[in-house]
């Protein structure tokens, strides 16, 4: 039961038969998910509490924020680099 006429609508059913579910590469997938959530949730609190206790917050917090930034996509492409996302996603 949809609200647009003549579709079908997406729901569980469909996640649970055309994708294999909600994890459908197991545990070890959603667990690698959160850790690196919670990483890059975490370094950016970090910084930007301390960059705010600092003796010029307005500047110091857009530059630490772009740092983190730079920072997390440095750690992403050398991850991508050396395969470990190759196959994850399809």
């Amino acid at each position: 039961m949809g609200w647009i006429p003549e579709r079908e609508a997406s729901g569980l059913s469909r996640l649970m038969e055309e994708h294999g579910g909600f994890a459908p590469n197991g545990l070890s997938a959603v667990v690698g998910a959160f850790i690196t959530i919670m990483f890059s949730f975490i370094g950016t609190e970090a910084v930007t509490i301390a960059a705010a206790e600092s003796n010029n917050p307005a500047q110091n917090i857009a530059r630490a924020t772009r740092s983190v930034i730079v920072a997390h996509r440095r750690v992403l492409r050398v991850v991508d680099l050396r395969g470990d996302f190759r196959g994850a996603v399809e």
